[in-house]
């Protein structure tokens, strides 16, 4: 959550056409946005006999050796304060973003990967995805008006 509101900020605050109000209060319209999902899974696998060591594992044992990362997120911008003849919603989007990342497998227990290291990669992968979807939705965004 905090790494694609820090990239919205920065994707909306380098518009010219487009001002963040300091409060609620101050602004004409709220954005509000949500994650619909954030995960990743594998895409490439191996045998664990394929990771070096070369041979030391066995060979009916699968392991990744490739991950795909999705972020999936949702906005929306509606009026503060909608006059009469004024709809509430003015714009909404969706957006989606996908990147692979290697997996470290390690032949410690064989054939299982390092969850750590896989996590601090997803991590980056992340912080690369909010920042690619930030930068779509503002332009969906100023693309609109």
């Amino acid at each position: 959550e905090q790494r694609l509101y820090n990239s919205l900020v920065q994707a909306l605050a380098a518009s010219t056409d487009l001002r963040i109000a300091g409060t609620a209060e101050g602004a004409d319209a709220i954005m509000t946005a949500s994650i619909s999902q954030a995960d990743y899974s594998a895409s490439a696998q191996t045998t664990a006999s394929k990771i070096p060591p070369i041979g030391a594992g066995p060979e009916n044992r699968v392991v990744p050796v490739e991950y795909r990362a999705i972020l999936g997120c949702r906005f929306s911008l509606r009026r503060r304060n909608p006059g009469p003849n004024q709809r509430e919603g003015i714009w909404s989007g969706s957006f989606s973003r996908s990147q692979v990342f290697p997996a470290n497998a390690q032949l410690g227990v064989l054939g299982t990967t390092t969850a750590l290291i896989n996590d601090s990669e997803f991590d980056r992968a992340l912080t690369n995805l909010a920042a690619l979807i930030s930068r779509d939705a503002g332009e969906s965004l100023r693309s609109y008006f």
